[in-house]
Formats: C-alpha cells, sequence, structure tokens
C-alpha cells in the first residue's frame, strides 16, 4: 500500500490502483490525445472490450472494494489528471472532449455485475465536487465562439486566472489536479499579460496618429478647390 494526501486528507493506494496509474501514464507518453480519449471510454465509460486484461481485472478488483463507493470518484478523478497535466501545455482542446465523455450514455447492455457497478460508481461521480471542478476546468480551456453576454457565467472564468484556484481546485484534490491548474493559470496570465501590453501599444499609437492629424495645416487635411 501507498499513502497519499489527497488535500487535507490521507488514504492508501492499493496496488491495483497503482497498476491503472501507471498503465495511463505509460500510454498517455506514446499515443495521441484522441486514441487516449477512446482508450479512456473503454476502460471507464463502456467498460468492455478493453485490450489489457491486467488493468480491467485491477479495475474491476479497485470498484469491487467495499470502500469504492466513497473512494471511487478520487481514482477516477485522479486518472483524469493524468492525461490533462500532460495537455495542458499544447493539447488543450482534448480537455474538453475528456470531460464530455462522462455525458455519454454506454451503448452496450450491462450483463455482469462488475460492470454494472463501474457504470453506477461512474454515475455517482458525475455527482461529486470533483467533477464539478472538471467541468469548470472544461470550460476555461475551451474556445467559445459565442459573445461574453451569451456565455454561461461559469465560462468567464477563464478571463480571471487569479481566481482559478478558488474555482478550479475542490477541497480533497490531489497534486496532479493542483499542478494541472496552476499551469494554465501561469499559461492564462501571460497570455493576459502579453494582450495587455498589445493593447496599451495599439491604444498609444492611435493616440499618436491622432496627435500628428490634429497638428497637421488644414490645407494638408482638406485641399482647396480651384
Amino acid at each position: 500500500m501507498v499513502t497519499v494526501w489527497s488535500g487535507s486528507s490521507q488514504r492508501q493506494i492499493s496496488p491495483e490502483e497503482q497498476r491503472i496509474y501507471d498503465h495511463l501514464l505509460f500510454w498517455i507518453e506514446h499515443e495521441t490525445p484522441a486514441q487516449m480519449i477512446d482508450r479512456f471510454q473503454a476502460l471507464f465509460i463502456e467498460g468492455i472490450d478493453y485490450p489489457d486484461a491486467a488493468v480491467c481485472a485491477a479495475l474491476e478488483q479497485v470498484t469491487a472494494s467495499p470502500l469504492a463507493g466513497i473512494e471511487f470518484h478520487y481514482v477516477l478523478n485522479r486518472c483524469c489528471h493524468i492525461l490533462i497535466n500532460r495537455w495542458q501545455a499544447r493539447s488543450e482542446f482534448a480537455i474538453p472532449q475528456l470531460v464530455k465523455l462522462f455525458k455519454v450514455e454506454p451503448e452496450t447492455i450491462v450483463r455482469s455485475r462488475s460492470l454494472r457497478r463501474l457504470r453506477e460508481l461512474v454515475k455517482q461521480f458525475r455527482e461529486t465536487e470533483q467533477y464539478l471542478t472538471l467541468r469548470r476546468l472544461a470550460q476555461v480551456v475551451e474556445a467559445a465562439d459565442m459573445g461574453d453576454m451569451k456565455r454561461p457565467l461559469g465560462t468567464l472564468i477563464r478571463r480571471y486566472p487569479y481566481l482559478y484556484e478558488h474555482c478550479l481546485i475542490s477541497e480533497d484534490c490531489t497534486q496532479e489536479q493542483q499542478h494541472t491548474v496552476k499551469g494554465i493559470q501561469t499559461q492564462r496570465q501571460r497570455q493576459f499579460e502579453i494582450d495587455l501590453s498589445q493593447y496599451i501599444t495599439y491604444q498609444v499609437r492611435r493616440s499618436q496618429i491622432s496627435s500628428r492629424l490634429v497638428l497637421l495645416p488644414s490645407f494638408a487635411i482638406d485641399p482647396p478647390g480651384f
């Protein structure tokens, strides 16, 4: 057993749980975001036809644990952030796609007890604070086409990096989650400073051009007729 901190509390990580994390950590370095999303969906959402039997067995043991009803949302949240941490710098577009997987209703019919248990736990995850903060994070990184007045209030959080830690980190967040939010916060703050600098430069140049036009002789602006 490995002991980890989640927010202000301690919990034990079983060998089966660690196997799942190690599995995702390996493949996130070898597959595209689209492939990882498919992999995540097959393992956690559909729960069938996953190519790695050992990982499936590990997941079944985790969901069968008497503590799964209390702790599985921590496991699922950490699995999400393993992917998100890798994507935040160059593949942010994949983060909303990952979060949207939890809205997908599995197409296959549930036959086994273990699969019913997995889907029930995933359904419960959608009611947790961890999932809510994931949705907020997805809203922050998602490029929206709507104007500001038409955007849901949550999507406007992206414009205020100093609010990220308050809005995007849950009470029992993992180190991965904290790392993700701080990384995105740094990126957004840097972009804000660049945008602000460009805006100030534009306004200064505009002011200088206006001043020059005022100082020009009137005939230079409006030549007299013949």
